[in-house]
């Protein structure tokens, strides 16, 4: 069963954005999905062909809607030496 499947069965609300599956880590307390925040970028630059400035600025007013119902959220994982 794929994560898309495990969190449909515990939240069918969910919100899913369309063309970034690949940029899916997980499921956040059954409710929503998880996704890499530079690899949505990484997506908006090679598919879409943006500039790094660019996609930055597509996903702040476009994608990251932080306070909205069933609305996914976005980590970004950081090397830490």
């Amino acid at each position: 069963m794929s994560i898309i499947e495990q969190l449909r069965e515990y939240n069918h609300k969910a919100l899913l954005l369309d063309g970034y599956d690949d940029a899916i880590v997980g499921i956040f307390e059954r409710s929503v999905f998880v996704y890499d925040f530079n690899k949505v970028i990484d997506i908006l630059m090679i598919r879409d062909n943006m500039s790094q400035t660019d996609a930055l600025e597509f996903f702040r007013f476009n994608i990251e809607q932080p306070f909205a119902k069933h609305y996914p959220i976005f980590i970004e994982k950081q090397i830490l030496l």
